[in-house]
């Protein structure tokens, strides 16, 4: 189902998004740690926000709802946040539901904006399409399919724009390279999202239902346009392997999502022991194994390792 709502309405509805199963299956996460954070909880925790968040989100407006820019966005006419009166504005345009901007902090968006306009992504973000779309459809049937519970929960998604073949997500980073985006796919888990969002857009529509005029979307490609000049800009595309990946670790999500339901407990890191053994990483026991065998230990200082 497409829903036509602000992106606070999104946030606030209280169904399963991309970033709440990643909390649940990240290295640090866990379904305590993601429940915390998320809708579901009456009392959800305040989200920090950085100034680079600023910029991204601006970023977004300036490009994908540049009628909006002007009313949403607070520029404040400063250097930095050191004097009371930046400090105050600042505080002011949060209060007021603004994103705080300082001057060279948009001049920045604009170039950001001018460099995606003049790159080979322009017709992905500029051409035919609709940005800001939010979608819902039943979440566990991406899982169990008929085979589920009786009782439904909704997945949701927002994408930053939909074309006639693709779902769009705009990011900004520092770099735009192929070996920066790979890292930045690993921590914050792209591959799910991709997975996720294509998966639930195919959900979201009964079979042979055309879907917001765009039925034959198949695909997920992320745009990233570097904030350090000259602004470079990258299209990428999660290869079949790595939106495998993907699936595999939402599937794992709803397992722990439908688990804390059913249990009534969203539970910590472990599997409920009190006292877990813990190893070194590979990569640290590895760097030891090398420098033993390197001769760097004497005989009786590794004798007790077991193999």
């Amino acid at each position: 189902m497409i829903h036509r709502e602000t992106a606070e309405e999104y946030h606030a509805r209280q169904a399963i998004s991309a970033g709440f199963l990643w909390d649940m299956v990240k290295p640090d996460g866990c379904p305590s740690y993601a429940f915390a954070r998320s809708a579901f909880n009456p009392k959800p925790l305040p989200q920090k926000k950085a100034r680079e968040l600023d910029v991204g989100t601006a970023a977004h407006l300036a490009v994908l709802e540049p009628e909006l820019l002007e009313k949403r966005v607070s520029i404040i006419d400063a250097d930095d946040y050191r004097s009371k009166d930046a400090q105050t504005e600042r505080n002011l345009a949060i209060f007021n539901k603004r994103v705080p901007l300082l001057r060279a902090d948009y001049q920045l968006v604009c170039d950001l904006s001018e460099s995606i306009e003049q790159s080979d992504a322009a017709e992905l973000l500029f051409g035919e399409g609709e940005s800001e779309v939010s979608y819902t459809w039943d979440a566990l049937a991406l899982q169990w399919g008929a085979h589920g519970p009786a009782t439904k929960i909704e997945g949701k998604a927002r994408a930053d724009r939909i074309t006639p073949h693709a779902i769009v997500d705009l990011k900004t980073a520092a770099s735009a390279s192929p070996d920066a985006f790979q890292r930045a796919m690993a921590r914050d888990g792209h591959h799910l999202r991709a997975a996720w969002y294509i998966d639930g857009w195919m959900e979201s529509a009964e079979p042979g239902e055309v879907i917001y005029d765009y039925a034959n979307v198949r695909d997920y490609l992320f745009v990233v346009v570097a904030k350090e000049p000259p602004h470079l800009v990258a299209v990428y595309r999660c290869d079949e392997r790595a939106l495998g990946w993907g699936r595999t670790l939402y599937k794992k999500a709803l397992s722990l999502f439908r688990e804390a339901q059913e249990s009534g407990s969203w539970r910590g890191y472990g599997a409920g022991e009190k006292i877990q053994n813990i190893n070194l990483p590979a990569y640290a026991e590895n760097q030891l194994i090398y420098a033993e065998r390197a001769g760097e230990f004497d005989a009786d200082e590794s004798e007790d390792i077991p193999y």
